[in-house]
């Protein structure tokens, strides 16, 4: 028997989450799930912003995280059946030369591939089109964009299906009807900065490879909690916790589920997973992964205040590449990116000078590497770019660049239970809020390549 935990309440903030938890429930604390990965599964996620007045938008640039998708990898869930049953018959996948349309056909329970979208991914991507054009419809020149002309709309995809399939998606729901040959930007796996290869710094690269062996990953997994979690996930799904995260969602986001077995052991999975598996990213270690991708979002900006870039461009790349880059530029919330979830980068003028904004789903970002701005100085972005860019010289020249444990991994050491096992009651719910008040917010510290082309027909 399969069960699918409750989804989070959309739109509340964490400490509000926290009260209506400890209301409700009599005081319990509040979830994994609703704490690090609030409307993960968005399967009704909808926006509209507000460019911001009395400014000129020069270009908006969106990164977006892949749809919802199956498995990325082989690691056995849980026993007798390792693997949850996904469903990607209404996704296809197409590649081949120009031209000539190509429909990949996985001979797999449902149609599916490792990581290969599924089927609500075409919902989150019309969705996201339709926020996004009710966000910048009004700006006179979003009605001239052509997704066919790349130097009008760039598109820019990992060289993977599910990635290169989610640009597709999105942008043929932004340009219904318009977009009849798109040109999509990549590299190979090993040459892509968007894959966090490109740093040069070794650490950061591991790190991200192997987030649980980095040493910050590792003090979390030597706690007695994390420990705990790996004694009873062994004991209730007879396979081995090896951070069996991607399992848990991706079960929990498709008509699969969890075994019912193994309820009480996932809140806590999902928490020490989460902490284990991002604890390197709020060291200088996320800044420098991000720094070669950034490279390439600041030449774009850079090249917009010159009239020498695309008014739009779409940014197609991973949940784990997506959190080091909002870390870097100080709009990290410590929160799971959600499916399809849309960083924006919009670059204004005013006066003859250049601001960025940046935005999560259309909701404005204040960077805490801008004093808390919403509207950061291009030279203050370009500065922060830079100075992660030296950190990566730095490191791939021997010297050593993790910054001190911050209070996400330190956290992990003191509350060994974990934010999700305590309860509390009447007064005990009050202390609850204050304590995970303190607790949400993280400290930072501040401290050309060849392109590929790839040519996706349009789907009829």
């Amino acid at each position: 028997v399969g069960c699918r935990a409750p989804f989070s309440q959309p739109g509340l903030r964490p400490v509000m989450r926290v009260v209506l938890g400890a209301w409700v429930a009599g005081g319990a604390a509040m979830s994994a799930r609703d704490q690090y990965f609030p409307g993960y599964c968005a399967e009704d996620t909808k926006w509209v912003g507000k460019p911001m007045d009395e400014y000129n938008l020069v270009q908006v640039q969106l990164i977006h995280r892949h749809g919802a998708r199956t498995m990325a990898s082989n690691v056995p869930c849980w026993s007798p059946e390792p693997f949850p049953t996904f469903n990607c018959s209404k996704v296809r996948t197409a590649s081949g030369p120009p031209g000539f349309g190509v429909e990949k056909s996985y001979a797999a329970p449902g149609g599916c591939g490792l990581g290969h979208l599924v089927s609500i991914a075409a919902t989150q991507f019309e969705n996201n089109a339709r926020s996004v054009n009710a966000t910048y419809g009004d700006t006179p020149w979003w009605k001239t964009l052509d997704p066919n002309d790349p130097d009008s709309v760039q598109l820019y995809s990992c060289d993977n299906d599910r990635n290169m399939d989610s640009v597709s998606l999105f942008a043929h729901a932004l340009f219904p009807g318009a977009a009849t040959r798109l040109q999509v930007r990549t590299r190979s796996e090993q040459f892509d900065p968007w894959e966090l290869q490109m740093s040069g710094c070794q650490e950061a690269i591991d790190a991200h490879e192997h987030p649980t062996e980095s040493a910050v990953g590792k003090r979390v997994v030597n706690t007695a909690g994390y420990q705990r979690v790996a004694r009873q996930w062994k004991a209730l799904a007879k396979t081995e916790w090896v951070g069996q995260v991607d399992c848990m969602l991706t079960a929990m986001c498709s008509d699969a589920g969890i075994p019912k077995r193994l309820m009480p052991v996932v809140n806590d999975a999902l928490d020490w997973g989460y902490r284990a598996s991002t604890a390197w990213i709020n060291t200088d270690l996320g800044g420098i992964a991000a720094s070669v991708p950034l490279q390439d979002v600041g030449a774009t900006l850079e090249a917009a205040v010159r009239g020498a870039s695309p008014r739009l461009a779409l940014w197609s790349t991973h949940d784990t590449t997506l959190m080091p880059i909002m870390q870097a530029l100080g709009a990290w919330d410590n929160r799971w990116p959600r499916y399809a979830m849309v960083m924006g980068l919009e670059l204004y003028e005013k006066d003859g000078r250049h601001y960025v904004r940046i935005t999560q789903d259309g909701a404005p970002i204040a960077s805490r590497l801008c004093n808390g701005a919403l509207m950061c100085p291009l030279d203050t972005v370009m500065t922060i770019i830079d100075s992660w860019v030296q950190k990566a010289k730095q490191c791939k020249n021997g010297r050593r660049t993790i910054s001190a444990l911050e209070t996400f991994a330190t956290g992990a050491e003191v509350d060994l239970q974990g934010p999700g096992m305590a309860w509390f009651g009447g007064a005990g719910a009050i202390v609850i809020v204050l304590v995970m008040g303190a607790y949400l917010p993280r400290k930072r510290e501040t401290e050309e390549l060849e392109l590929e082309e790839c040519v996706l027909g349009s789907p009829e």
